[in-house]
């Protein structure tokens, strides 16, 4: 159990690819935080691996700035980060890199 005791924050962990994610960390030992703008699904998942599930709109800094404190207040860290979920259509491509993308993008 390579993660045991880390704690981890996968965003669009609601369903596809981030469910998956989640999945696989919570099969290491890990504790997830099953974060996701469709509060359904973040539950669904988070209830199946005994995680837990946030709402987070990855758009808005204010909603990641709860859902990183919220973290923190009852774990105390976060050792992990997967930011799965996906603002953009599957028609537009991003304009660049990770660290390209202005944040009201």
């Amino acid at each position: 159990m390579l993660l045991e005791g880390k704690v981890a924050i996968v965003t669009g962990g609601g369903r596809g690819l981030g469910a998956g994610y989640c999945r696989a960390l919570a099969a290491e030992s890990a504790t997830v935080i099953v974060a996701d703008i469709a509060e359904e699904g973040a539950k669904e998942v988070a209830d199946e691996i005994g995680g837990l599930a946030v709402k987070v709109d990855v758009s808005d800094e204010t909603s990641v700035r709860a859902m990183t404190t919220s973290a923190m207040e009852r774990y105390g860290r976060i050792d992990i980060l997967i930011n799965n979920a996906a603002v953009f259509s599957e028609l537009r491509r991003p304009p660049g890199t990770f660290d390209q993308i202005p944040v009201d993008e």
